[in-house]
């Protein structure tokens, strides 16, 4: 058995659109987090002239790298865990 999947032509104003409409809908996903982090920079950026410079965000990636190289390996293994738990796959 052969399935057909269509894939629609996803344009920015569409998902956009989609992700308003999941806004209003109470489903506000990481909003709240991504607000806070752009307010956090706004007060720190107006309370220090060195936080927003080139060296400080190299410094912050310096420091989180670790962090972030975990956390890719677990997004990374959730995806192939969710892929392969797939029906069509585990016939293969």
């Amino acid at each position: 058995m052969s399935a057909v999947i269509e894939h629609e032509d996803a344009t920015i104003k569409s998902a956009m659109g989609d992700y308003w409409a999941r806004v209003k809908a109470g489903d506000i996903g990481s909003l709240p987090a991504v607000l806070g982090l752009i307010a956090l920079c706004a007060v720190f950026g107006s309370m220090s002239s060195v936080f927003l410079t080139p060296g400080n965000f190299a410094n912050l990636l310096t420091q989180a790298a670790a962090v972030i190289v975990i956390a890719m390996g677990l997004f990374l293994f959730s995806s192939l865990e969710k892929l392969i738990s797939l029906p069509a796959l585990q016939q293969v």
